[in-house]
Formats: structure tokens, sequence, C-alpha cells
């Protein structure tokens, strides 16, 4: 069976250890809440999931097909438009069957199509990184806060879009600094200090 599995998983930042002795299973059908402040290891675990960073300790097995990471940190380039960057992640990951025009459409950018992101506001510009979600097919979604800058539709349907994937089979990681409600009521929680 599918699954991503963490064993003792520890990382330090110089001299201050963020994560200690992690252990954790997710396999379909799997959400995620990671919690704790800033600077608790939350994006630094996120990373090791993905094999973007080594641990000091423990072990990371990974037997997911594919995975969506939406960092913190937009993955957007400030000269290509709207409808270039849905083309572009469209052609760099296995597609679904949605379009672009049904995603721009899902989440409201028709009309900004082709508008450079570094035109748009901050709210677009997340939106603009969800598309991903719906443009590229994969197993697991790990979400570096991704309801940062959304208007109450936004977090309605990244809630909503987050649910339909981990009821359908899929993984989602969520790290969140908003109380978010979903209808999937399996919610695991992790807590970093």
């Amino acid at each position: 069976m599918s699954a991503l599995i963490l064993q003792n998983i520890s990382h330090d930042f110089g001299d201050r250890r963020v994560l200690n002795d992690v252990n954790l299973t997710l396999s379909p059908e799997s959400l995620l809440q990671l919690e704790g402040p800033n600077g608790s290891g939350k994006t630094t675990l996120l990373r090791i999931m993905l094999g973007l960073e080594t641990p000091a300790e423990g072990l990371v097995t990974n037997t997911l097909a594919s995975s969506i990471y939406i960092s913190h940190q937009p993955a957007i380039k400030p000269f290509l438009t709207v409808k270039e960057h849905c083309a572009l992640w469209q052609q760099l990951c296995p597609s679904t069957t949605v379009n672009i025009r049904d995603a721009l459409s899902l989440l409201n950018l028709t009309d900004l199509a082709d508008c450079y992101a570094k035109d748009l506001s901050a709210g677009q510009r997340q939106r603009l990184q969800l598309t991903r979600l719906l443009l590229c097919r994969a197993e697991l979604w790990i979400l570096d806060e991704p309801y940062s800058h959304l208007d109450a539709a936004g977090l309605a349907w990244l809630s909503a879009c987050i649910d339909n994937h981990v009821m359908t089979g899929g993984i989602a990681v969520v790290t969140s600094h908003q109380t978010i409600t979903y209808q999937y009521t399996d919610i695991r929680g992790l807590t970093l200090c």
C-alpha cells in the first residue's frame, strides 16, 4: 500500500533541536494538520517529507507515486502571465481532466488570465498557486500555509478541495495559523513546539 512513513525524525537548526523523534504514517485518506508557532520546524518537516531536506536523524519512506508542494513562498515568476503559469504547471506534471479555463474560473482568475503575476495582489497570487491542485494530479498534497491571503470564498473553496482530495483517496498535510473546518472528520493533528 502507498504510504509516507516518518521514523524517529529529528532535526537541528544550529544548536537548537526543532524536531525531536517524530513518528507518523500517512496512507490514502489521511489528513494531517501540522501546528506550531513560527520557528517550530513545520516547514522543515514538510521539506523532509518531500525529500528536499535531510533530517539529522531518522528515516523517511515514501512509496507514493506523486506529490505537490505549495510553499508559503509562492512559486511564481513575476513576468509570466496567469495563463502562462497554468500552462507551465500542466506541462510539468501529470494533468487531470480539469482544463486551464475551468481552473481559472473555479478560482475567480478568469479576468486576470493575461495579467503578469507581478501585478496580482497577494490573494490573487495565492489563488494562482492553488490552481496547481486542479491542474496537476498528485497523491500527496503538502500545503504550507495555503490559506494565507485568501478571502472567505477562497477559504471555503480550499477546504472543500482538500476534503474532496482526501475523501477520494488522497493524502494532505496542511499547516495553518487559522482554524479551518473540514467535512472530513478523521483528521490527525501534530503540534510542534
